[in-house]
């Protein structure tokens, strides 16, 4: 059953980034009827406090994300208004959480720092070849792997601190 989760939260992945300017909020709809099945299916033991904040903190690094790389002239959404559909993504991350990432809940901050770094820096990478985005300046990445470098391991040692088995 796990591993049916992964891949439909990497097929939800990829259609959010494929599709982004064309179904964004469906796309975010989407998004959050997963946040709420994964919460009933899978994580029914977890405190319902802790998942929909880091929820919330998960939301507000995307929209701090998101709007810093467009305040720098680092991207272009190639859209009107802000882009819903980036924000699914951050949205359906926590969906991770509470079973896929147990294993590492215990790991080293700087490896998870690099993990962070690496996995968002590549994510980003690849979602942009498939996506509307434009990226204007190179440095768009080192800031993504900054970023990622931060709040993975924050999100972790914070989730699982307050998380209930």
């Amino acid at each position: 059953m796990l591993l049916l989760k992964v891949i439909l939260l990497q097929a939800l992945w990829y259609a959010a980034v494929y599709y982004a300017d064309l179904y964004q909020y469906s796309l975010l709809v989407i998004s959050f009827v997963f946040v709420i099945l994964n919460f009933i299916l899978f994580l029914k033991k977890t405190d319902a406090k802790t998942y929909f904040l880091s929820l919330l903190f998960f939301i507000l690094f995307g929209v701090y994300e998101t709007m810093i790389a467009s305040q720098l002239s680092l991207i272009d959404y190639k859209m009107d208004g802000f882009p819903l559909w980036l924000m699914s993504l951050y949205i359906v991350f926590i969906c991770y959480y509470g079973d896929v990432f147990n294993y590492l809940k215990d790991k080293n901050v700087i490896l998870l720092s690099l993990l962070g770094a690496i996995g968002g820096a590549g994510a980003f990478y690849g979602g942009v070849k498939i996506s509307p985005i434009e990226v204007k300046d190179q440095f768009y990445y080192a800031l993504i792997a900054l970023n990622w470098a931060i709040f993975f391991p924050v999100s972790i040692k914070l989730f699982y601190k307050f998380y209930k088995i």
